[in-house]
């Protein structure tokens, strides 16, 4: 059974042999994930997870086996503005676990999150267009796909292009 929660201290060394386990094929997608991840950088992620859940300005989660407490992955609400409550919704599964519908999981167990507890209207989903995993990920949630926008997403020193996908609050209700 997957679940997600927020960062604890004690997912540090799960979290970082995670990374480690799955650099090659995260590192293209996901700006933080370089080839030179280091056990510090895990740290500060832990740090800085724990940090904006306390200011309530991001949600960053693990996702885990719930028997286990295994790390399987990351998932997490970001960019929100409370204002027009629309935030980002984000996600990542460790080499090992792909295939297995955990993203699907932990992304609809996050928006749900988003959309009953933080009362966010609407959330968006980049992905560079070439990643066909986490665009399936997007439409299987329902997601709408507002086509290719220009300069969206941050990836090795560069601005490049992103499929948007948008979910509306009634996602919560299916």
């Amino acid at each position: 059974m997957i679940c997600i929660r927020p960062w604890e201290s004690n997912d540090a060394d799960k979290l970082y042999r995670l990374v480690r386990q799955s650099l090659t094929e995260l590192s293209v997608w996901l700006p933080w994930c370089r080839l030179e991840y280091a056990r510090n950088d895990t740290d500060d992620w832990i740090s800085h997870s724990l940090n904006v859940w306390s200011h309530r300005s991001e949600f960053p989660m693990a996702i885990i086996n719930c028997n286990s407490n295994e790390v399987l992955g990351g998932v997490g609400i970001n960019k929100i503005d409370w204002e027009t409550k629309t935030g980002n919704l984000g996600y990542w599964v460790g080499t090992p676990w792909t295939g297995r519908g955990i993203a699907r999981t932990a992304a609809r167990q996050a928006a749900k999150l988003a959309f009953s507890e933080l009362q966010l209207k609407t959330l968006e989903i980049l992905c560079h267009p070439d990643n066909i995993a986490s665009r399936k990920v997007a439409e299987s949630l329902g997601a709408l796909n507002d086509g290719i926008h220009a300069n969206r997403i941050e990836l090795h020193g560069m601005t490049v292009d992103a499929v948007v996908y948008r979910i509306a609050c009634d996602f919560a209700s299916h």
